[in-house]
């Protein structure tokens, strides 16, 4: 087995970006920085999505639990839309809103951001398959059926927007999806197995998706990345003891 690990960017523009991992018996120079492009170790955060979307390339097999983790677990979805109004038009005092219809409806559930910011901001939501279809539209249609859906709710006296932001993370390259879920036939333990080192303890995994208590969250990928890089410090300094990634997080 090599004794270092080797990051190589086959593309620069986003959309037709590969990455190649790889184990390297010797440094290899870097033209642009004349510095090494090598690693006694790596810790890898990427999203779930972008592991299962073929752009990343392992050199070397990755353990079989872990391999099956990857082609096993879901890549959900959840994308909002954060309009901010020139004034409050719902009740200031309530940071969640949510709209119950006669049936399943986009843009059921909604957070004010006033009392957070001071501004007159709103977030509405979609996920899973609502998610999915907005995500296609474009701005203006966003922006407009959120609006309608608010006026539903709050009557025909919702004004216009003064502005909008809205998130379509399936189409981010670098995201491929919003958080990890646990889909059909998938275990916690898949989560456990995605966390940790691989390739004789060259190549780290950590991120939410390998958060055995706190999947689909930022502190779930803070917390994983922690551990990891704190057993990378630990192993480095020659400390002894059962290393944290054994029992993931």
């Amino acid at each position: 087995m090599a004794s270092a690990s080797d990051i190589r960017l086959a593309a620069t523009e986003p959309d037709s970006l590969q990455v190649e991992v790889a184990l390297l018996r010797q440094p290899l120079g870097d033209p642009y920085l004349n510095k090494d492009l090598w690693h006694e170790v790596d810790e890898l955060t990427l999203p779930l999505g972008v592991l299962q979307s073929g752009r990343v390339a392992f050199a070397e097999p990755l353990a079989p639990a872990r391999q099956r983790a990857i082609d096993g677990l879901g890549m959900g979805l959840l994308n909002k839309c954060v309009l901010r109004f020139e004034r409050v038009f719902w009740p200031p005092e309530v940071d969640w809103i949510d709209f119950l219809g006669p049936r399943e409806t986009l843009w059921a559930d909604w957070t004010s951001y006033l009392r957070a910011t001071g501004w007159p901001l709103l977030a509405g939501f979609n996920a899973a398959r609502m998610a999915d279809e907005v995500e296609t539209w474009d701005d203006r249609t966003t922006t407009a059926s959120a609006v309608d859906a608010l006026r539903a709710m709050f009557g025909s006296s919702v004004p216009d927007p003064l502005g909008s932001q809205i998130s379509r993370w399936r189409q981010d390259p670098f995201a491929c999806g919003a958080y990890s879920f646990k889909a059909v036939g998938t275990r916690t333990k898949d989560r456990k197995a995605l966390f940790g080192t691989d390739w004789d303890g060259r190549l780290s995994f950590a991120g939410e998706a390998t958060s055995r208590d706190y999947p689909a969250t930022v502190h779930g990928a803070l917390l994983t990345g922690q551990v990891a890089a704190g057993a990378f410090l630990d192993c480095r300094e020659g400390s002894t003891g059962a290393s944290p990634l054994r029992n993931g997080l």
